[in-house]
């Protein structure tokens, strides 16, 4: 069975974690569309939120999340799932950060205000880091090209043909 890790990955398992990355791109965005569509809800449907468990909720995921990004921060250039793995952490460490701050900002002014403004923050992250994500996952998944394959090239018309041997390459002197 091949190995997904390692100098001995298939062209398969690279077509799949491209494909998995594209996934969780796009779970990441749905996320991100969630809370932003709650934000807006909650402009037009006014409610003060606890800051005590919001504040409370904050500390502990943060304490959780940094754990975690520490563990990841020298995985994250990888490949394309630790990359995308690791800005989830990084999105979720800034996230409890400001709710931290949303908290104490809702409890100081006793308006809702804060925690929409932080959560509409939270959202436009989140579909950022998702987009990009999910860019690098199509760029991986449609840029693929297994070894056996030759490289197709366009000919004089524009049409692409498999090119049936490599380009000849050139010495350091610039002959072939």
């Amino acid at each position: 069975m091949p190995t997904t890790t390692g100098p001995q990955r298939t062209p398969r398992s690279e077509r799949w974690r491209a494909g998995a990355a594209l996934v969780k791109g796009g779970v990441m965005l749905l996320f991100g569309l969630a809370v932003l569509r709650q934000a807006v809800w909650r402009v037009w449907h006014p409610e003060l939120p606890d800051s005590r468990t919001m504040g409370a909720v904050g500390i502990l995921a943060l304490a959780a999340n940094l754990a975690c990004f520490a563990l990841l921060y020298r995985h994250r250039g990888d490949d394309l799932n630790m990359r995308s793995t690791w800005l989830c952490s990084r999105n979720d460490v800034v996230a409890n950060l400001v709710v931290i701050l949303a908290a104490g900002a809702s409890w100081f002014t006793a308006s809702r205000w804060p925690d929409l403004v932080v959560g509409s923050g939270i959202a436009l992250l989140f579909v950022s880091s998702a987009l990009g994500v999910i860019g690098e996952g199509r760029i991986a998944l449609w840029g693929y090209r297994p070894r056996h394959l030759p490289e197709a090239r366009p000919d004089s018309a524009g049409r692409s043909s498999a090119v049936t041997r490599p380009p000849a390459r050139r010495s350091s002197a610039g002959r072939p």
